[in-house]
């Protein structure tokens, strides 16, 4: 019930937000280590192709994004590293190339932490180097506040996360906030 609550108050926090603009879907397949899956938007130019890879009896995985976006392609190279989990606390170290097409190639060092159990609250910073420039600096803030549902059934799994994703920028002023559903299933 306070699941369901604090779901109904975020969604309309984000709904009642000038800059509401988009709601994100991502769908995911996952058979064994491997995973494939899709994010699109609905009024956001913007699709993402993903695989993730993970290694068996270790904390790593490694991730590959095929990026449409407005008129430019990307292609980003991300490894993780999940370094903490205490209790329902945890620390991941994510590190990303991000070959851009009309844009400049960064790499981004992306820690996340917080707090997970069925409800979730990720903090996601983005420090990047920008190569042409040669410029280090801190980018912007992701936070995603949501919660889990986990469905098993005979032969597979499914995972139903609905989250609201909120961005801030470097100076930690709200840039955009828009809902979020994640759908995974396991086979």
């Amino acid at each position: 019930m306070i699941k369901k609550l604090l779901w109904l108050l975020l969604m309309s926090t984000a709904l009642s937000q000038n800059d509401f603009d988009r709601l994100e879907m991502n769908t995911l397949v996952q058979i064994d280590n491997i995973t494939f899956g899709a994010r699109e938007y609905i009024n956001h130019d913007y699709l993402q192709r993903i695989f993730k890879f993970e290694f068996e009896g270790t904390p790593f995985r490694v991730e590959y994004r095929k990026i449409k976006k407005e008129n430019r392609s990307e292609d980003w190279y991300r490894f993780q590293w999940k370094n903490l989990k205490y209790k329902k606390l945890f620390y991941n170290s994510r590190f990303e190339y991000r070959f851009r097409e009309l844009k400049n190639d960064v790499f981004r060092y992306r820690p996340q932490f917080g707090y997970k159990k069925s409800l979730f609250i990720t903090f996601e910073p983005h420090f990047q180097y920008t190569y042409t420039e040669k410029k280090s600096e801190y980018s912007h803030m992701q936070t995603f506040i949501g919660f889990t549902y986990n469905y098993k059934m005979e032969n597979c799994a499914v995972q139903i996360t609905p989250y609201i994703e909120i961005d801030t920028n470097s100076e930690f002023v709200k840039y955009v906030i828009f809902p979020c559903i994640k759908v995974k299933l396991r086979l």
